[in-house]
């Protein structure tokens, strides 16, 4: 299954999340899991845009907390930090 936002690097072994943000794209990191890494890709999606299409619910994963994905966010530049 294809997840918007991640695809597979065979040399980390890994699926990677990028998003584009301001004409940049921004890696937002490597996962095991397809299912993680779309979620945290819907979690900034949702937190830098607040809306558009989503793989889910635009929920953070569990194992990936929300504050952690709005940090990663304010240091790539892509949120103010509060």
């Amino acid at each position: 299954m294809e997840y918007r936002g991640v695809h597979w690097r065979e040399d980390k072994n890994k699926w990677v999340v990028k998003m584009r943000h301001d004409g940049k794209i921004h890696h937002l990191g490597y996962f095991h899991n397809p299912v993680t890494a779309a979620s945290v890709w819907d979690c900034a999606k949702r937190l830098a845009f607040g809306w558009g299409e989503y793989n889910f619910d635009g929920q953070a994963p569990p194992e990936y907390p929300e504050e952690k994905v709005r940090q990663m966010l304010i240091k790539k530049g892509i949120l103010r930090g509060e």
